[in-house]
């Protein structure tokens, strides 16, 4: 058994290091880019306007019009209160206004009478000081009342609840019926069309952020996204050992809802990488290999590939700069099957 392994071993690498003639397939220099040394982290988008609608006035739950992951837009009624009570309230005040106005008149008619009389002498400054002070009080009553026909009528408009921007319903807190009172919980949402990155950076790192300014995040489409003015926590977590760094995103780049984990990587320096085109890496299982133009011949040689960058493939270790690779590894291998079946 040992020995059947020993020869399936040696024939595959007899396969792997056989020499092909040399065809006319285009060929590409292995290349040397400098690129950044980059750490990669999980980072969030989160909602920078995000709000509960508490109630302000003690009232029944009257109609609710939307309901969670409803858009809504700026202005839009959201939730109704029951407001009969405050327009009895109103009614009464309305009232009292009317009876300090009468009261007002009917003072104010009696000190100018008295005023008339006191010409003559008829009336002493006594009782001229309390006609006075009677239509001093006539006039703070009507005060009195019109404050609290203001006061009732703003109660009331806190019976229709309006979305503050445009954005998502993300929790309802209450239900049609159900009596709230100052400071109860109603809707929950967040804005639209602002969102942030969050994501901690461990401590050993955020030298590195502070002293480049910068971020790079990964977008839908695979490509990284510089985002610069950053925000930076003064304080490292002490549980974790991180800092929380924070960047406001544009949400034609990051579409994501908040909540949404996004890639996001720390530049620490700079590094010599090797790379080769996508088309040039030929797949089999879990290994990787190109066709490398060794001498006169072609020669298949494993490789270990490291991240993607556009249409190039980063070659860790199998390749040194200036090595000759097939361009199109697929190509060539199925030139070679051909050329085989037809011997």
């Amino acid at each position: 058994m040992s020995s059947l392994v020993n020869i399936k071993s040696i024939l595959c690498w007899l396969l792997v290091l056989s020499s092909f003639s040399l065809t006319a397939q285009p060929k590409v220099a292995v290349t040397e880019k400098v690129t950044s040394n980059r750490v990669l982290l999980n980072g969030y988008i989160e909602a920078i306007t995000e709000a509960t609608v508490s109630a302000q006035v003690s009232a029944e739950v009257k109609q609710i019009y939307v309901d969670v992951e409803d858009r809504v837009n700026a202005g839009a009624l959201l939730l109704e209160l029951d407001d009969k009570e405050l327009k009895s309230q109103l009614a009464k005040a309305n009232a009292a206004l009317l009876a300090a106005k009468a009261q007002r008149q009917s003072q104010q008619s009696e000190f100018e009478r008295l005023q008339r009389l006191s010409a003559n002498r008829f009336v002493s400054d006594n009782d001229m000081t309390k006609a006075k002070s009677a239509v001093e009080v006539s006039l703070a009553n009507i005060e009195a009342a019109e404050a609290e026909i203001a006061h009732v009528r703003q109660m009331l408009t806190y019976t229709k609840i309006i979305a503050p921007y445009s954005g998502v319903v993300t929790s309802r807190h209450v239900e049609p019926g159900e009596m709230v009172q100052p400071g109860s919980p109603l809707l929950s949402g967040f804005a639209l069309q602002q969102s942030r990155l969050t994501l901690d950076v461990p401590s050993s790192l955020i030298s590195h952020v502070e002293k480049s300014g910068k971020i790079e995040a990964q977008m839908l489409n695979g490509d990284w996204l510089s985002l610069a003015n950053l925000t930076i926590a003064p304080q490292v977590d002490k549980d974790t050992d991180t800092v929380m760094v924070r960047a406001n995103v544009d949400k034609k780049h990051f579409p994501q809802r908040p909540g949404s984990f996004i890639n996001v990587a720390v530049n620490w320096g700079i590094k010599k990488r090797l790379y080769v085109p996508l088309s040039s890496v030929f797949y089999q299982g879990d290994l990787a290999a190109v066709y490398v133009q060794v001498g006169s011949s072609i020669a298949l040689r494993q490789i270990i590939v490291g991240e993607v960058d556009g249409g190039l493939q980063e070659v860790i270790s199998g390749l040194q700069k200036g090595e000759q690779v097939i361009v199109d590894a697929n190509r060539y291998l199925a030139s070679i099957s051909l050329s085989s079946a037809e011997r």
